[in-house]
């Protein structure tokens, strides 16, 4: 990842300036960073490769290195339901916090599905309750049979993936593990549980925003990966609405790994399409500079603003 330096602002020039509110994004669903940045968690897939290799992403966050594993590689379909579960968890009231005991006897059997253990064990996590359309709906998907076949073999994918945390110094040695998800059907209802990261994250800080009226207007899998890699990117820090990075940068973002020769070329090729459909979204400028860079600019949306527009900006130097 590359990073940008902070220009040098002096105190008249800062004192100068009133400060910028920041934006609240109403239709969003509110992640856990580390799983909007990790290279490889989700990324697009052809069809029949799911099941070519197993899932093992690992991810560095300060003194930590986080690990994702599990039988099956995740898409961007999984993505997707993953957003959708996160955008209705958030909603006030939806989502339940639940213990080690609890009123009802099956958000506990959803907790201890989880599997936590280590420095989880102990720790409360978040349990929704939802219906298939419901989260085909905020996907902005049809609620047809297929689709909410679909949906639930997404959901038992994401339940199969273990998620532990190691201490860089010592990685041999798990300090936190669970299970990212735990899912069982109640009542023609699906039954969420989030694990204590992903929850945390739900209740507040750290948490990434992403815009899901930008994401069900995006058509293609490689510009929503891209979407919520950028939105975290640049959300880590509320000061950087603008920020630049290599294009090469941005292709291992999007498939999770590092290209060479022709493979490389495609992807630059296919990454130009991405960033014109980014373009298309009101709030989003990507500039594709001559020297291989681009500049990423977003600004804030109203929420009674349309979320696309008819623009092309990549071709454009600054």
């Amino acid at each position: 990842m590359t990073t940008t330096t902070k220009p040098t602002i002096s105190k008249k020039s800062a004192s100068s300036k009133k400060p910028q509110p920041k934006s609240l994004i109403e239709d969003h669903a509110r992640l856990d960073p580390s799983h909007c940045l990790a290279d490889g968690l989700f990324k697009p897939l052809f069809r029949g490769s799911r099941t070519s290799a197993v899932l093992d992403v690992e991810y560095n966050f300060q003194k930590f290195v986080f690990c994702w594993s599990g039988p099956e590689l995740l898409s961007i379909g999984d993505q997707s339901v993953f957003l959708a579960i996160h955008r209705l968890a958030v909603q006030p009231g939806r989502a339940e916090q639940v213990g080690q005991s609890h009123d009802n006897p099956l958000f506990v059997t959803i907790r201890s599905l989880l599997d936590m253990s280590y420095q989880a064990t102990d720790l409360e996590c978040l349990v929704l309750m939802a219906s298939p359309t419901e989260i085909a709906t905020t996907m902005g998907i049809a609620g047809n049979g297929q689709a909410l076949k679909r949906i639930q073999e997404s959901l038992d994918r994401l339940s199969k993936v273990f998620l532990s945390i190691h201490r860089s110094e010592t990685p041999d040695t798990i300090v936190w593990q669970s299970k990212l998800l735990s899912t069982t059907l109640s009542n023609r209802k699906i039954l969420v549980g989030f694990n204590p990261l992903l929850s945390k994250a739900l209740q507040g800080k750290p948490a990434t925003f992403i815009d899901m009226r930008e994401q069900r207007a995006l058509k293609s899998d490689t510009t929503k990966r891209l979407h919520v890699w950028l939105s975290c990117w640049l959300g880590i820090n509320h000061s950087h609405q603008e920020r630049k990075v290599d294009m090469n940068h941005l292709i291992r973002h999007v498939w999770g790994d590092v290209s060479t020769g022709e493979t490389l070329y495609s992807r630059r090729t296919a990454l130009k399409k991405v960033l014109s459909e980014m373009n298309s979204l009101t709030g989003w400028e990507c500039v594709l500079t001559a020297s291989g860079s681009v500049v990423i600019k977003r600004t804030p949306v109203k929420a009674n603003q349309p979320i696309t527009e008819a623009t092309d900006l990549t071709a454009r130097n600054p």
